[in-house]
């Protein structure tokens, strides 16, 4: 369904897209729909194609890494935060699984769209940095378990 009032609100504050020109805004907002992910739904298979990139309206997303025969949390995000950058601007498959904690209100964004805009050299460094802050804990925390 497309974005409402609230989920455009959401967007914009996203850290990753806080100096997003707005021409690059709307855009977003006109390609991106709300999606409600039942509890206990995989929004996103490990290993699977990079599609789509997620923003928290509202519930709880669990984030399980699967190595080898273990299955580990990594992590639980919840309102505005997301998920799925580091796939679609890598090109590679997803690393990790997200299901749904409870029943929660995505923003969907397109992956190409995504990529098209954080590919910018003014919109890429923030992301960069996100994503080898996210490579960083995952490891640390696989490592211990």
């Amino acid at each position: 369904m497309p974005l409402d009032d609230e989920d455009v609100v959401h967007v914009c504050r996203i850290g990753l897209f806080q100096n997003l020109s707005p021409k690059d805004i709307m855009f977003l907002v006109r390609v991106s729909h709300t999606v409600i992910a039942e509890e206990g739904s995989v929004v996103i298979s490990q290993n699977s194609l990079a599609d789509f990139f997620y923003i928290i309206v509202e519930g709880l997303l669990r984030i399980r890494i699967h190595a080898g025969e273990k299955s580990i949390v990594v992590a639980y995000l919840t309102r505005g935060q997301y998920v799925g950058e580091t796939a679609i601007m890598q090109g590679t498959p997803r690393t990790a699984s997200v299901e749904a904690a409870r029943d929660t209100r995505l923003v969907r964004v397109p992956g190409f769209t995504f990529r098209r805009i954080m590919s910018r050299p003014e919109n890429r460094w923030r992301l960069d940095k996100k994503i080898h802050e996210r490579d960083k804990s995952n490891q640390r925390i696989i490592t211990r378990k």
